[in-house]
This record gives C-alpha cells, structure tokens and sequence, in this order.
C-alpha cells in the first residue's frame, strides 16, 4: 500500500496546485483491490485524482468490464503455459525444448499482466478512469520501445520520479550525456528498488549477479535505442497506417528480434546464478545442425505471418476485435457474450462432456497448484538446502508467504512449530519445506 505509493504522493503534494478532498487522498492508498492483490501497480497519484468520472460514467465502467475480462483471459493462459508447458532447466536436451524454456519462461509474465489489468478494470467500476497498464509488449519493435509498453505504470513511475529530475539537473551537460546518465540512474534505482520489493515481501535483499546483468544490459540498451531516436532514428510503424510490404517486412523482423533477445534475457533473469544461466546453453553436439535448421525454419514462418498481419493491418483489416474500436452497445455485448462462454465452459456439467482429456485440462486450470519445475525446485530446496529465497517464481512466492507466523528453526536445521508439534523425525520431510512440497502436490 505504501512502499512506493507514498513515493508518488509526497512528489506529487510538492506540485500541487488544488488540494484534493481528504477522502480522496485516504482512497488513494486503501484501494480495494489491495486486499486481493499484494503485488500491485504503482498508481499515479496525480492520474488518480484528475481521471475521476472525467468523462461519461457507463464508458467507464464498460472500459473496466473490458479490462477485467482481458486479464481474465491473461490468467487463464498464464496456468495453461505455467501447468503445461513450462520445463525445469535439467530437461533442456536440445534446440527445442531450450526454446520451449526460454519462451513459456517469458510468457509467465502473463500473470502479472492479467493480475494488473484485473486492479485497474476494478477500480474503473469506481469511476477511476485509470490508463491501461500494459500495451501488447509482446510486439515491441526495440527495446525503449518494450519500456513503453510492459508496466507502464512503473515506467512512469521511474520516468516521474527518477529520470525528469535527473536530466533537468543536468541541464549543464550536452543532450547524449544527460540522457545516458539520467538513463543509467533509472535502471540503477529500478534494480534496487525491485529488490527493495522482495526484501519487503520476504525480509532479504537480493544482490545477485543475474539481476545486476540483467538491468545494467536492459540499461544499455534501452540507452542506446533512445539514442538512436533523439537522433532521428526510424520508428517502429505503430498503429494502423499504411506500408509496404518491404516495411512491414523489417518491422516483423525487429518485433520478432525483440522477442527472441527479451525471451533470453529473462532467463538470465530468473536464474539463481550466472552459472546456472550459461549451462541452459550447453547443448549436445548430436543432431544439433538439423536442430538448428529446423528452428530457424520456424522463425521464417512467424516473420512471414508477421509481414503479412502487418501489411494487412495497413490496408485496412481487422485481425482482431478492439474495445477501443466498437461502439459502446457492441463493446459491451462482445464482453458480456465471451464471459458468459467463460462461466458456460468453465462449469463442470458442461466441460464434463468434452472427454476426459478435456475435461481433466480444463479442471485443472481452476485450481491453483505448483508446475513440475517448481515442485522439483521445492524438493531441491528442501533436501539440498539450495534454494534461494530471491530466484523463485510466483508461485512459490506464495508458498512461502504463507508460512506460519511461529515456526522456528531448531537445532541442526530443522523447523518445528512452537508449542504445538513434537520435532519430527530426521528421516521424514520436516518443517515448512515438508508441508509446503505435501501442499504442492496435493
């Protein structure tokens, strides 16, 4: 509620011109879908209190309706990846299971993405008319291009807060520095504050080499992209305006290039260590040219379709339906028939006539549980002591953040409830570990 809340509001009270109601101000930090969601975006104070009823109140909530139901979908394939197709490291055998890896690994974000469209579309139903909070990332075409559209609450968050006051400051230097070094600063105070985030969540703060390499490229090349635009770089062909087929094609090139090059670094990542990192790409030898053909055939594929979608878009098609472009009448029934078929296929007499393989499938993704990866992860932890508390995904976030308020370590290690069980046995699975990997694949 207030770790970086209280950042905004302080600099934004400093630049205030008309006060706000005292109600208001209370409701901007006891927001009420913090009680569901402990990771939540950093919403602008200032975009917070002048977007309230700023225009007709039913495109507002129809906005929220849209929204919910876009992070909906966002959950509902983040568990169909993280259940079905995610691999732990040691089942890296070849080209394509790394490429398996290295891109389920990147699409968990889909969690984080539908939870943060859930947050806004809600406090829309309250007549916040709050931007959106991520914008088809997976298509950026560069890398200041990525930072504009995943977690642009955070983006003008750092961009505020950080970076405006760092480049006018330096107003005696020339134009490349001051970008450089404002820049640099960013991604400096992004790295510790995100590890100022789980220090919050979990009491360590995590200073490991994958997330100083991480930022410090991302850095760099965020930089050196911005570079290249105040310098009268090329843009990357937003929108729907025409082009030509030789246009499209460079622009499906560079979105596909993203992709690839933002799939490897968030390995790096969500890695433990650096060595751990480098040896997902120690491949076999045997059949690996074959392999390697065969990956890269279907790349060609993925940049034909790209360089036809776009080159369609340009003409006029429409590959997709768009809230922002229907009326409000169609808006809200397109939104109100696909939830319906949501809750028609999601129900048990319905989806139990689909076939087991189905119906099992679809059962699962209602319940939430722990991948193989992360109950492999769980186990080493447990029986090797070598899991870190700061490279676990989110699900296993939760996992620990559910340990109980009184369970203490004991001599040699183990953990035991105090005052309520006896010590467990050394040769069973003891402690929060013990429960915790019994819970998972319960």
């Amino acid at each position: 509620m207030f770790m970086f809340r209280l950042i905004v509001y302080l600099y934004d009270l400093r630049h205030e011109k008309k006060p706000a109601p005292a109600a208001q101000r209370l409701s901007y930090f006891f927001l009420l879908p913090n009680v569901c969601f402990p990771l939540f975006p950093v919403v602008d104070y200032k975009t917070f209190v002048g977007t309230y009823y700023d225009q007709d109140e039913h495109r507002i909530y129809q906005r929220g309706a849209q929204w919910m139901f876009r992070g909906l979908t966002h959950l509902v394939l983040y568990r169909l990846i993280y259940y079905y197709v995610t691999l732990p490291p040691n089942e890296i055998v070849n080209i394509g299971s790394l490429g398996r890896f290295l891109v389920s690994n990147y699409l968990l974000y889909l969690r984080i993405s539908g939870q943060f469209h859930i947050i806004v579309g809600m406090l829309c139903l309250f007549g916040f008319d709050l931007p959106r909070t991520n914008n088809r990332y997976l298509l950026a075409s560069s890398f200041s291009d990525y930072w504009r559209r995943i977690n642009i609450y955070w983006k003008d968050f750092m961009v505020k807060v950080f970076y405006f006051p760092a480049y006018f400051r330096l107003r005696g230097l020339a134009p490349t520095p001051r970008l450089l070094l404002a820049t640099a600063y960013v991604f400096l105070a992004t790295w510790l504050l995100h590890s100022y985030q789980w220090f919050w969540i979990r009491g360590s703060f995590p200073v490991a080499g994958p997330d100083i390499v991480f930022w410090g490229a991302l850095g760099v090349l965020v930089a050196a992209n911005s570079l290249r635009e105040m310098k009268g770089g090329r843009g990357s062909l937003a929108g729907d305006r025409a082009c030509s087929m030789r246009e499209a094609f460079f622009l499906a090139l560079r979105v596909l290039g993203m992709f690839v090059a933002v799939c490897v670094l968030w390995s790096l990542w969500t890695s433990r260590t650096l060595s751990d990192w480098i040896s997902l790409w120690t491949l076999p030898e045997e059949g690996l040219w074959e392999e390697t053909g065969t990956a890269l055939g279907l790349l060609a594929l993925l940049l034909a379709a790209g360089t036809l979608a776009r080159y369609a878009v340009g003409r006029g098609w429409r590959l997709g339906i768009s809230g922002d472009s229907l009326s409000f009448a169609r808006s809200a029934g397109v939104t109100t028939a696909a939830l319906v078929l949501i809750l028609v296929v999601g129900h048990r007499s319905i989806y139990s006539h689909f076939g087991a393989t189905a119906a099992d499938a679809i059962y699962s993704l209602r319940k939430p549980r722990l991948s193989r990866g992360d109950v492999a992860l769980l186990q080493r932890g447990y029986y090797e002591n070598l899991l870190g508390a700061d490279r676990m995904s989110s699900q296993l976030w939760e996992v620990y953040m559910k340990e109980p308020a009184d369970w203490q370590g004991g001599p040699g290690g183990d953990v035991y409830r105090a005052g309520r069980l006896p010590r467990p046995r050394a040769e069973a699975p003891r402690g929060v570990h013990g429960e915790a990997i019994s819970r998972a694949y319960q």
